[in-house]
This record gives C-alpha cells, structure tokens and sequence, in this order.
C-alpha cells in the first residue's frame, strides 16, 4: 500500500463498519462470537483510544503493553482504556482520561475523529468501544508505572502487510490458547487489540481499492 496520511484515515472511516467480516482473520480459535444472555445481563462497558501520531512523516499507533500486575489481560499489547465510570459522559470521555491517565497525553492535544465497532470480550466480559484519534503533540508521553510497563509505537502501514500475520501459542490462566496475531518487531499483537486493528486495517484498504480504482477510470478517460 501506498503511503498513509491523515486524509486516508479520515476518508476510511466513513465507511460502513465490517466489524466480524474484518475480525475474522485475528479471531482466536475457539473464541464464541455470540454474547449469551446470562453475560449481556452482566456486561461492562469500556472504551480504547486508537491513538495515532506522525513522526518523521509516518503514521504510528500508540499503544502499551499493560502491567503484569493488572488483574485483566496482565502483560498484553493494548491500546490505552479501560473501564466506564459512572463519571464519564460517552465513551469518548473514557477513551481520552484512560490515555492521559496511562500515557499523560492530555485530552486538547487530541482529535477524535470517528469509532470502530463494538467488539465483545468473553474471558472479562467487557464490550469494547474502540475511539479513533490522532495525537497533535506526542512530547508529552508520559507513562503510568501502575498500569503500563511500556510504550510501543509501530507504524501503522506494517499491520497492512499481511506477511505480519502470523499464529502464536499463548499462555493464558486458562491453558495455552492458539490465535493468530500479529507479529512486528519482536512483538506480538493478538486478541482484542489485533481484532481493533484488523478491521481498521480491513476500511484503510478497502478507502486505498477505491481510490486507486476511482483514479484508474480517471486516467482512462482522458
């Protein structure tokens, strides 16, 4: 794929959701899909923030691997979120004091610019509302020793290579569980995260078929 500005993104997004059609491909083996009744009854509302920043003209995701003392998905690649609190008016308003709370980017340096689809959670039982910004001033990173054992930032374009998907056994308290993830630069990415940005991966082609398609027919014309 072609270089990725913010333009892309924001064009991208306009699209109509894919949701399970783009998750797909990073859904863990065996993973249900369907929420169940009992759960829905019990289910907790969280959100993430997309973060992406440019830095020497390409476009990165922020993300973080979480601390090992966290009593949900402990050690894992995240984007920065966490759970609704009574307090928060959207999930917006989630998504942005759960990155200032674990990257200290403030909520002003951010331009929310759209949200993925809902994606469900069985192991904790949380719905996930994934926020799409971009960071206007990535100088003020800052990370939360309690929650986040680092900051990881990869460039977007390389989760749109599909030689980057790939399968990995994981260790979890449940038993070893074999998923597909992606894996980039000595890391890997899997279950929710890797899901959130299959189906952001998923709109950014589909917005590039299009565009190159639409200047194809264009350039035939003349």
């Amino acid at each position: 794929m072609k270089k990725i500005d913010n333009e892309d993104i924001r064009m991208a997004l306009r699209q109509k959701l894919p949701g399970a059609l783009a998750y797909k491909t990073l859904l863990p083996k065996g993973r249900p899909t369907e929420i169940t009744q009992h759960k829905k009854n019990n289910i907790r509302k969280s959100a993430v923030l997309v973060a992406i920043f440019k830095k020497e003209n390409m476009l990165y995701f922020c993300l973080t691997r979480r601390s090992r003392k966290m009593k949900h998905h402990p050690g894992q690649i995240s984007f920065p979120g966490g759970a609704c609190e009574k307090t928060d008016a959207s999930v917006i308003e989630t998504a942005l004091r759960e990155m200032e709370e674990e990257t200290g980017i403030s909520p002003r340096n951010i331009d929310i610019i759209g949200k993925l689809s809902e994606l469900y959670i069985p192991v904790s039982n949380f719905l996930i509302h994934p926020v799409v910004g971009f960071i206007n001033n990535v100088k003020g990173f800052k990370i939360d020793n309690n929650e986040v054992e680092e900051l990881i930032t990869i460039p977007v374009i390389e989760f749109l290579n599909e030689k980057n998907i790939a399968s990995e056994t994981i260790p979890t308290f449940i038993g070893n569980l074999e998923t597909p993830c992606y894996k980039i630069n000595g890391h890997v990415i899997w279950g929710a995260t890797a899901m959130i940005i299959a189906e952001f991966s998923w709109m950014l082609k589909q917005h590039q078929a299009l565009r190159e398609g639409y200047s194809g027919n264009v350039e035939s014309g003349r």
